[in-house]
């Protein structure tokens, strides 16, 4: 359901211009070429206990994938091969899905380029998004914002896209509409389609 239908009202509820105290994580150990795979991979084994071990004394509540070594592999290795990283964040709660200290380690420390991508925006009202735009622009002021959403419609922020690009995605809806149907609907459907053709070609026999 979509929080503007409820009556929710929205305001800003942040304080100054900064954002809450994020979690260290845990970046990659050194390494080089010359490393074995084997060199590797212990040396992170042994970083990530001693980090998690850091965490538990001070945050109790660290999640299962938190505490995969796997799932940090994967983004150490993402982030040093990318050429610019796009940090998704959710409309509904962008705070809690923007990790601080990942964009400092990307943008300060290795010096790369990143933004954020506003996911979502169909599911809040436009002076919402607008309102956290202006946020992260005085947070992050080098790290630019795009809004998306997957659902356009044109009772939420996407009411600037014009009448003419609603009217196509509501003809592909329909053209699409077959697949929503039962198995005894689509035959009928099949039928008329079947009995309009023939009719239209008795009609161009006649003429």
């Amino acid at each position: 359901s979509r929080f503007f239908d409820k009556g929710v009202v929205y305001g800003k509820w942040w304080d100054g211009n900064e954002l809450p105290q994020s979690i260290d994580f845990p970046t990659r150990p050194p390494w080089s070429s010359a490393d074995t795979e084997a060199e590797v991979n212990k040396r992170e084994e042994r970083y990530l206990k001693k980090y998690l071990a850091t965490m538990d004394s001070t945050h109790k509540n660290l999640n299962m994938f938190e505490r995969n070594l796997e799932v940090w592999r994967q983004l150490w290795r993402v982030v040093e091969t990318s050429d610019v990283v796009g940090i998704v964040i959710d409309a509904r709660h962008p705070l809690f899905h923007t990790p601080t200290s990942l964009v400092n380690y990307v943008t300060k420390t290795l010096k790369k380029p990143a933004f954020l991508i506003m996911n979502k925006i169909d599911l809040v009202p436009d002076t919402v998004v607008t309102s956290w735009e202006e946020y992260f622009s005085k947070v992050f002021p080098d790290l630019p914002l795009i809004r998306f959403t997957c659902h356009p419609n044109s009772e939420t922020v996407t009411l600037e896209i014009n009448s003419s690009q609603f009217r196509k995605q509501r003809r592909r809806a329909t053209k699409k509409k077959s697949d929503f149907l039962t198995p005894g609907e689509q035959k009928k459907g099949c039928r008329r389609r079947r009995r309009r053709r023939h009719h239209s070609h008795e009609e161009k026999e006649k003429e």
